[in-house]
């Protein structure tokens, strides 16, 4: 079960199957996600392991770059992970000889009817939980039962456990070899995924890059630079210090050729801001507060992004509320 608007990729084997949703790219192989699940599939007809994945199905994993939830399905059980930083999250339920699983937490109690973990609500409701960025420790959520899955392990539901996938012991001999190379290589190798990774995202779907002034976003743009008649970036307008920022962001943008919009926040009502609130409530399962300000972004947001495109940003994770806003059930 899935969002309608959800990207799904399927392929079937003799034996399983493996369901892909988000989006992923093979920077090497130079794949999207319709070679890539066949791909893993084939890997697993390889596989005679029941309870585990083949390291030959985990070394192709290891390609996949993206924001995205893969869940393999064979007759001994299901295996679900996803993207190696956990940009998109994955929760498991276990109870009652069940094993599900969803990207979010809330989704999973009301389907489950799961209860509230009281020692997680006593965490919430603690003074200190209001400073910093707001997390549940380790694998955590606010329901009984119900575990984030996490990033670099994939869940058997054989082994009714997480495995660690990253890392392995072929990696500590490939990081002494990576050691040994200069300074040049290293940049080449990098450069060489990185922009593989850019052309692949642009020649396949729409592609929007936020933009600030900062040096992720003049990654980015270098990556981006050879196929800048495929994609457009913006920034936000709001208070005063974004306005100036997004100005000088567009005139950036204008002297390399890259199309720019600039997202004004002002005027947002109350009536969409708090429709936006809910939405996030619910998506994180009711354990954060959201300032005003994110809110509004997301709501500008949302009515200007178009369907079916994707962002491209130059941090390794979103804010929380546009993560959880971008994540339909």
């Amino acid at each position: 079960m899935s969002h309608p608007d959800a990207s799904v990729y399927f392929s079937e084997g003799f034996s399983s199957s493996v369901v892909l949703l988000g989006n992923a790219v093979d920077p090497f192989g130079l794949q999207t996600e319709t070679g890539i699940v066949e791909n893993l599939t084939k890997l697993l007809a390889s596989c005679d392991a029941k309870e585990r994945l083949s390291d030959s199905f985990l070394d192709y994993v290891d390609k996949i770059t993206g924001r995205f939830q893969i869940l393999v399905v064979r007759e001994s059980g299901t295996f679900a992970f996803c993207d190696a930083i956990g940009m998109v999250p994955l929760y498991v339920y276990e109870g009652n000889g069940e094993v599900s699983y969803s990207s979010h937490s809330q989704l999973l109690a009301e389907l489950m009817v799961s209860d509230k973990d009281p020692l997680i609500e006593r965490i919430v409701e603690s003074p200190f939980y209001l400073v910093g960025r707001r997390h549940l420790p380790g694998y955590k959520s606010p329901y009984k039962n119900i575990e984030m899955v996490g990033a670099n392990v994939y869940y058997s539901s054989a082994l009714g456990r997480r495995v660690r996938i990253f890392p392995r012991e072929r990696h500590v001999e490939e990081l002494r070899v990576n050691q040994e190379k200069n300074l040049s290589e290293k940049v080449g190798f990098v450069s060489s995924a990185l922009k593989s990774s850019a052309e692949l995202y642009v020649k396949s779907r729409e592609v929007r890059v936020s933009l600030s002034l900062g040096q992720d976003s003049r990654m980015n743009l270098a990556a981006l630079h050879d196929y800048r008649d495929h994609f457009s970036a913006y920034s936000y307008c709001g208070d005063s210090a974004e306005s100036a920022e997004a100005e000088k962001a567009h005139e950036f943008a204008l002297s390399l050729g890259v199309r720019h919009d600039i997202i004004r926040t002002d005027g947002i009502s109350e009536d969409a801001r708090e429709k936006m609130r809910q939405l996030l409530d619910r998506n994180s399962a009711f354990i954060r507060k959201h300032k005003d300000s994110e809110v509004d972004k997301l709501v500008a947001l949302s009515n200007w992004f178009p369907k079916n495109a994707i962002e491209l940003k130059g941090e390794a994770s979103r804010s929380e509320e546009q993560r959880t806003a971008s994540e339909q059930e």
